[in-house]
Formats: C-alpha cells, sequence, structure tokens
C-alpha cells in the first residue's frame, strides 16, 4: 500500500477515542512511511477536531503522572 493510501486510510478511519501508535515505518521501504506521513496525518487530525497534548497535560490522566513525582 502506498504512504498517500495509508494516509488516506487514517484519517478516514480514526475515530475518537482512538488510542494511536504509530512507528517509524520500514526504513528500507522504497518510500518510508513517517518522513511521508506523520505531518500530514496530524494535520489532517487536527482539521477534524482532534487535538494533541501530552499526557501530563491531559485532564484525565494529570493528577495520576503528577502523583508519581
Amino acid at each position: 500500500m502506498s504512504n498517500q493510501q495509508l494516509l488516506q486510510k487514517a484519517l478516514r478511519d480514526i475515530r475518537s477515542g482512538d488510542i494511536l501508535l504509530a512507528h517509524l515505518g520500514i526504513w528500507s521501504r522504497k518510500d518510508p512511511w513517517a518522513p511521508a506521513v506523520l505531518e500530514p496525518l496530524i494535520k489532517g487530525l487536527k482539521a477534524r477536531g482532534f487535538c494533541f497534548a501530552t499526557l501530563r497535560e491531559h485532564p484525565a490522566y494529570r493528577s495520576w503522572i503528577m502523583g508519581r513525582k
């Protein structure tokens, strides 16, 4: 599957509440995934209203993380 197809599939299929895990891809591919897709994926998800923050900033995890110090 091409990077463009992977990007379109992710933008189409990711839903609110999904937990996402991405790796850098297989660098030996003709067109490595991360350099080509990660930024457009984040921009596309932000355009759909998704936000990105650290767990420390997330209201559901803030107190748990702060209590671990």
